[in-house]
């Protein structure tokens, strides 16, 4: 039973993002700007050319890191609902050692 309450390590990792809340912050806007900033540049290019594809290119670039955003929400969300329940396993534990 012991086993079932220590966290994994994408726990322990998860834990340990919100322990600087300032770089966490600055790792998601850096991953934002590094999908946003081809996006628009695609579609900017494609106006300028006058040639659809690259704006449909551009446009698809930004709905993939959507689904995959809401994808790995989902799976922090879980991951995080986990963290919960265990580190409330380790409260009662200790309440009932005492």
């Amino acid at each position: 039973m012991n086993d079932s309450i220590e966290f994994t390590p994408k726990e322990k990792f998860q834990i340990s993002l919100y322990e600087d809340p300032d770089g966490l912050f600055r790792r998601a806007i850096g991953r934002l700007v590094w999908w946003l900033a081809p996006s628009l540049g695609l579609v900017a290019y494609s106006f300028y050319c006058g040639e659809i594809s690259f704006g449909v290119l551009g446009y698809g670039l930004l709905v993939f890191r959507s689904v995959y955003q809401i994808s790995k929400l989902k799976a922090g969300l879980l991951r995080t609902a986990a963290i919960f329940r265990k580190y409330e396993a380790q409260l009662q534990r200790k309440q009932d050692a005492a």
